[in-house]
């Protein structure tokens, strides 16, 4: 089953550890994205802010689904309790 690591490295002619560490730089950017969107949306009309809350809960389960490069889509129960904690107690900032 091809995944997402080997079209990578397949496209850009890198090894795995060079297409995990871009990865990884591609989740950092992202997160400075969001969170950056999360502070600006504070002055923003309430539906755009909980439109934005929303989108960053969802990039909170997606990143613990995946953390460290572990595949938690494929054996959810290995990360369900914590998914559900941040769904449905999320930690307000």
């Amino acid at each position: 089953m091809l995944i997402t690591v080997d079209c990578y490295m397949k496209q850009h002619g890198v090894s795995k550890e060079e297409t995990l560490n871009k990865f990884a730089e591609l989740v950092e950017d992202a997160w400075k994205d969001l969170n950056t969107k999360l502070v600006l949306s504070k002055s923003t009309p309430i539906v755009a802010k909980h439109m934005v809350e929303q989108l960053l809960n969802y990039a909170r389960a997606t990143e613990v689904t995946y953390k460290n490069f572990q595949d938690g889509f494929t054996n959810p129960e290995k990360y369900l309790a914590f998914r559900l904690f941040l769904t449905l107690d999320p930690t307000i900032i």
